[in-house]
């Protein structure tokens, strides 16, 4: 993918997972943003999604077009924000996959959160970027329990407030269908936080950022490329940390892995991602059927015990980790993950 100033490509030769999962036998839906939208030919109905709905910008307005599978249609929601309304239209294809039984895969991507403004500072006059939040969310930050907090952080958390409450009737309409018990949910991002200038003394930094990452959205460092996974489904240990390194190209095999199409996938460029199939489901077996397999258990899975140590090593995910620095062949290259990262 080319990205330059919104004019947005894939390579046709690429296989999206969405032509993946499609060819082997599933639905394919995509609510939300859509980076590569820019261009006719692009959208999430050329590029393996059988439905796709991306919303109007959350700066219209409240109010604002669309695109439904190549049309235009009207959408609105209070507070300039479309995230509720995602997941609305989300649950109403929950409902017809619950209905026909049949297996699908829903690519989900969050609107609003992409989308700032800006207004004069209240105290300088001078511009100032804000995160766009819905009021009702964003007063409660404003109180005197929280003066000393950058504006910024008091509106990210609001905003989170207001995700968490976007995405529980999702959530809740999984549980209550039962499609839980057959699904797999995988919660992340692609990149760190975005800080803005009044977040940037270190100071309020920290408020913004409590693991003390070095970077931030934009930069190669920690806290521009670090990112949680959080993954709920069948078989998947509530509860369980793991720190293995992984990448959000992983995310492609592991979902073929898991769905069990790997030979039905087209044929495209080869893969960057390794399956991590055994890390969520340690008795399994890694085989994707794309770009090679592993067959071995996983280490701790029911046969490792019985190997030998260099047999158990192999099984797990392994990645090679560098960095464009100075001090890339150091000791601390690749650091101790503390709790909080």
């Amino acid at each position: 993918m080319a990205v330059s100033g919104g004019w947005d490509f894939i390579n046709r030769e690429e296989v999206t997972v969405g032509e993946a999962l499609a060819a082997g036998g599933y639905r394919t839906a995509h609510f939300g943003k859509w980076h590569n939208q820019q261009v006719l030919g692009y959208e999430p109905w050329h590029s393996g999604f059988e439905d796709g709905y991306i919303p109007p910008s959350a700066a219209s307005g409240g109010e604002g077009l669309a695109r439904v599978n190549g049309r235009y249609v009207v959408a609105q929601e209070e507070g300039n924000v479309f995230d509720k309304l995602l997941c609305n239209q989300t649950i109403e294809y929950l409902q017809q996959r619950k209905k026909d039984g049949q297996p699908f895969f829903v690519f989900w991507a969050a609107r609003s959160i992409h989308t700032n403004y800006v207004l004069p500072d209240l105290v300088t006059g001078e511009p100032k970027e804000r995160r766009i939040v819905p009021a009702q969310y964003r007063d409660k930050f404003y109180g005197p329990a929280y003066i000393g907090v950058a504006a910024s952080t008091k509106d990210a958390w609001a905003f989170m407030e207001y995700l968490d409450d976007s995405l529980g009737p999702m959530f809740d309409f999984l549980a209550s269908s039962a499609l839980d018990q057959s699904t797999y949910i995988l919660f992340t991002s692609d990149n760190g936080p975005a800080v803005y200038a009044d977040e940037k003394p270190p100071e309020m930094k920290l408020i913004r950022m409590p693991s003390g990452m070095a970077g931030a959205k934009h930069s190669v460092l920690e806290g521009g490329i670090r990112n949680y996974l959080t993954v709920q489904g069948p078989g998947v240990k509530p509860g369980a940390s793991d720190s293995t390194m992984l990448a959000i190209s992983d995310l492609f095999p592991t979902l073929v892995d898991i769905a069990g199409v790997g030979a039905t996938v087209p044929r495209g460029l080869p893969l960057d991602g390794i399956s991590f199939k055994s890390v969520l489901l340690p008795n399994s077996i890694r085989n994707t059927g794309i770009g090679g397999s592993d067959s071995r258990p996983a280490a701790g899975g029911a046969a490792a015990g019985a190997g030998s140590a260099v047999q158990q090593q192999t099984s797990l995910v392994w990645r090679y980790f560098f960095m464009l620095a100075p001090d890339c062949w150091g000791p601390n290259a690749v650091p101790e993950l503390g709790p909080d990262r």
